[in-house]
């Protein structure tokens, strides 16, 4: 199957070579000079009968196969790129590179004769006069290799004498050459002790002097160091009670705006209380005093409306602005007491020094004071209107059916 793989491809070659035959000129470039493009076409018809030669032969040297058939092969799959490449570039590169072309032929033209020496008669010898010829120089150079190896032995024999003589020669020599620059070690070996000696002095007195001066100006940055540190941590203990206070000072001095305002609030209910109940009692007067007179029960009736439809929301704003009051009040008074436990908790813990049981506690403390949700100052239940509020403790101190009675008591009651 390879012969056939082979033999084909350089066929395949040889017929596009033919294509472009009649496009080439007479002569074409060579390594020395040009060659006739005739004389390529014989190369390709001369490898291609030695190849199929070499496939049908019936004995083979595995040896020579081995060494000369991968060249073959490659030279044989190039030769069938080039010519691929001619086709799709032109007459003119072909013509150009007819150099590389007759390489790649000579390669598998001279290793033709190595693969064909053992096999076929003489008549099929004469089929390729020149492989012949090839033989004949190649069984020459053979016998002129035997002659040479002969001639090889006896002169290795006569250099393999002398290169005894001259080993013990250089072993003497060696020996002397040994002592002479052991001599010349031991010298130089000494003088470089001595210069060594004397730098390594220079070194160490240069070193003394630097450490002196290394040591004065480690001295000095210690007394600086230590300064800076003082400073550092003054300015660290103040920064830690500035850092500590500055979010609980903030949200006091929030507070009090918040305080500021509801106090203000309180005022204007109670100032407007004032002012209406005034109004109002004046106005009911001249009502009163233009009507001739209202009987009691309606006029009580009617107090009672006007009463609790004027006064009634500012009544509630009061109320709930006192009670705003007092909530802002104890969530101030809260973070100034963490404000303030803020800006000493540094100066406890350094007095306290190294006793860890009162740092414990000292931590503990400080933890569970500035965690404290300030909304526990405040009550869980507050009552939405002051009505709420008289109805809670009134509930809280009077049982339900006393209530009850209270109330059907005033409603049976008859006006006077």
């Amino acid at each position: 199957m390879t012969e056939n793989v082979l033999v084909a491809q350089l066929r395949q070659a040889k017929a596009k070579w033919m294509d472009l035959y009649d496009s080439l000129p007479d002569q074409v470039p060579a390594s020395q000079g040009t060659v006739s493009k005739a004389a390529i076409t014989s190369w390709f018809d001369f490898n291609i009968a030695g190849l199929d030669r070499f496939f049908r032969q019936e004995e083979m040297d595995a040896g020579i196969v081995s060494v000369y058939l991968p060249s073959i092969m490659s030279s044989v799959a190039n030769i069938e790129g080039h010519m691929l490449n001619a086709v799709s570039n032109g007459p003119n590169w072909l013509a150009q590179t007819t150099q590389t072309l007759m390489s790649l032929l000579w390669t598998i033209r001279s290793s033709l004769p190595w693969l064909l020496r053992d096999g076929g008669s003489e008549a099929d010898l004469a089929k390729f006069p020149r492989i012949q010829e090839i033989i004949t120089q190649a069984n020459a150079i053979e016998a002129l290799f035997a002659k040479a190896t002969g001639y090889e032995d006896q002169i290795n024999r006569s250099v393999a004498n002398a290169k005894s003589q001259e080993a013990a020669l250089q072993d003497q020599i060696e020996k002397i050459n040994v002592s002479e620059r052991q001599a010349k070690t031991a010298e130089t070996n000494a003088t470089a002790s001595s210069v060594a000696a004397k730098a390594e002095k220079e070194k160490v007195d240069q070193y003394v002097s630097t450490l002196s001066e290394a040591i004065e100006a480690q001295k000095k940055l210690f007394a600086e160091f230590e300064a800076k540190r003082e400073s550092i941590d003054a300015t660290l203990e103040g920064a830690s009670k500035v850092a500590m206070a500055r979010s609980f000072q903030e949200r006091r001095k929030a507070l009090g705006e918040t305080q500021d305002r509801w106090r203000n609030i309180f005022i204007v209910g109670i100032g407007g209380l004032a002012v209406f109940g005034y109004l109002l009692g004046m106005q009911f007067v001249d009502i009163v005093k233009s009507a001739g007179g209202i009987p009691g029960d309606t006029l009580g009736l009617a107090l009672l409306l006007v009463r609790f439809l004027v006064l009634g929301p500012l009544v509630w704003l009061t109320w709930f602005a006192a009670r705003q009051y007092g909530h802002v009040l104890r969530l101030t008074e809260d973070y100034a007491f963490k404000e303030a436990a803020a800006h000493a908790f540094v100066g406890y813990r350094t007095e306290m020094g190294e006793d860890a049981e009162m740092l414990r506690l000292l931590r503990e403390y400080a933890i569970e004071n500035f965690g404290a949700n300030p909304v526990r100052t405040l009550s869980k239940n507050e009552p939405v209107t002051p009505l709420n509020e008289v109805l809670d403790k009134t509930l809280g101190k009077v049982s339900p059916d006393k209530l009850a009675e209270i109330l059907s008591t005033l409603l049976k009651k008859e006006p006077k």
